[in-house]
């Protein structure tokens, strides 16, 4: 292992799940390495016995060390020495992992199987940067992990895992869970009862039936050398993303304690990943494409007024130019990044510091004030939506059209990728998703919503276009009148993507049979 930075690192999974021998012999041979005093102090008798013993939270333990260790060798698993962690009760925790991992990971440790690194306690500032415990495989446990053979693809996610989640907390826009300040003590994970709230079970459902898809389909970004994604951080360091089967379990996530509030879908690395890197993915090998809704949130609330516009509307785009030394292109990126964040503010100080926070623009309030004043000049319908929290309720009503979609590609057997208000799917699958989208917009928002598009291969434009040339005719002018619309792209395919893909298949065929 070359890197020693403890905060390239993941939370502990508790939800892997594998039923290859070998694990299972792993497990034995350091289970039967353990003292009998040991094995007193992980065996919890009576009427305190765990849901789920010591051996089986070793096995959870040892295989989510091994997938990451399997992804990258350097990356460190943050694992909490708190009690208060593990409830084996919740309805977050379907392996009803323990308190008992704890003793586990100690023994680990004084078996040499184990590095650890542990961070300062935050005394001063009421624990705010205080860190979770780092953990990795020892030289002595990679030696283990170096005889196995079982790869990524003989672990699973377990169907145990909530799928649906309910949080006081709000979400960033790759899912994780942000607690925002003001008001009530906030519960970063609410139990819930499906008989409390039945709409939680056909939403599971959903789910289970979309992972299940996603488990058998391959999906990877071809013109990467390495399976991961190198991503900046807010602090300077740089996170890497893998791309590959341990990244890829999809969740939704409700805030404020209600099933009418967000409720997008998370978990994808294809929402952690920019759409230079989103083009160049692959889904079953063959190429995909892009198609998002133009200006969603926008356009949601301008239609609740009756208001629609043209395909080639630009919401963003002003009549001129109001901000000294930028160019048209530079305001458009300002005012839209403005604006969507607006929508999710309470008022305007709130909504100009989150512009400051997510924007290397260096804008004063008043220019942001003026900005924000001229696009509701333009759009005047829109004022009561702007600095109105509307943002939460509106990212809802798009779950509920993503919901839809989805559940239509699952019915067809065909596999399709969410980042909110767009969808990535094969080429040759994009009249459907389309007319899918559509459909889906036509039965939540009681309206069609304009869509946009790219990247097509020579072959796919010929074979696209004759479609829409039957189908859509508009769109089919757009393209002979400008090729340049939709431009070209192939991805290259680097020789780590066919290696992968290949090893992919093979399994597929040994446990599907196709």
């Amino acid at each position: 292992m070359t890197s020693s930075d403890p905060y390239h690192s993941k939370r502990l999974d508790v939800h892997k799940s594998s039923h290859h021998k070998e694990i299972s012999d792993l497990v034995e041979l350091i289970w039967t390495g353990f003292s009998q005093e040991e094995l007193d102090r992980v065996s919890t008798k009576g009427n305190h016995k765990p849901l789920a013993d010591a051996k089986s939270q070793l096995k959870t333990l040892l295989l989510d060390l091994y997938v990451n260790w399997l992804s990258d060798p350097t990356l460190w698993t943050g694992i909490s020495r708190s009690n208060n962690s593990y409830v084996p009760t919740s309805i977050y925790n379907g392996l009803h992992i323990s308190k008992v991992i704890i003793k586990v990971v100690d023994i680990l440790l004084a078996h040499n199987l184990l590095e650890h690194y542990s961070f300062r306690h935050d005394r001063e500032y009421g624990g705010r940067y205080s860190r979770t415990s780092r953990y990795r495989p020892s030289q002595k446990l990679q030696d283990h992990f170096s005889k196995l053979t079982l790869t990524l693809f003989d672990i699973d996610h377990h169907t145990n895992d909530a799928t649906v989640i309910l949080t006081d907390f709000e979400t960033n826009e790759t899912g994780e869970i942000i607690k925002t300040t003001g008001g009530k003590k906030k519960r970063k994970l609410i139990e819930y009862s499906e008989d409390d709230h039945p709409d939680i079970k056909p939403m599971r459902e959903d789910l289970k039936a979309y992972n299940e898809l996603l488990e058998r389909t391959h999906i990877d970004i071809s013109s990467l050398d390495n399976p991961y994604v190198e991503r900046p951080k807010s602090d300077g360091s740089v996170q890497k993303v893998p791309i590959d089967r341990t990244n890829q379990f999809v969740r939704r996530i409700f805030s404020r304690n209600s099933l009418n509030l967000n409720g997008r879908f998370y978990g994808g690395w294809w929402q952690q990943v920019g759409e230079d890197y989103r083009k160049d993915i692959r889904i079953d090998g063959s190429p995909t494409i892009e198609v998002d809704f133009k200006g969603y949130h926008v356009a949601i609330l301008a239609n609740e007024h009756g208001v629609s516009k043209h395909i080639d509307y630009d919401w963003y785009a002003l009549d001129e130019l109001f901000i000294k030394d930028f160019d048209a292109e530079t305001q458009r990126k300002a005012l839209k990044l403005l604006v969507l964040t607006a929508i999710n503010a309470k008022d305007k100080d709130t909504a100009f510091q989150a512009f400051r926070r997510n924007s290397k623009l260096s804008l004063k309030n008043i220019q942001l004030d003026f900005l924000l004043s001229k696009f509701i000049e333009k759009h005047p319908y829109l004022e009561e939506g702007i600095c109105s929290d509307r943002g939460i309720d509106l990212m809802y009503k798009d779950s509920l059209v993503t919901s839809l979609i989805k559940n239509e590609f699952v019915k067809k057997e065909e596999p399709i990728l969410s980042v909110h208000d767009s969808y990535i799917v094969k080429r040759d699958s994009v009249l459907l998703l389309r007319d899918t989208m559509n459909k889906a917009t036509k039965a939540v928002l009681s309206t069609t919503l304009p869509v946009d598009q790219e990247h097509f291969s020579k072959s796919q434009r010929r074979l696209i276009l004759n479609a829409f040339r039957q189908y859509d005719y508009g769109t089919y002018v757009d393209y002979v009148q400008d090729p340049s619309v939709y431009p070209l792209h192939n991805p290259k395919i680097t020789a780590r993507y066919t290696a992968s893909y290949q090893k992919f298949l093979h399994w597929r065929q040994q446990r599907y049979g196709y």
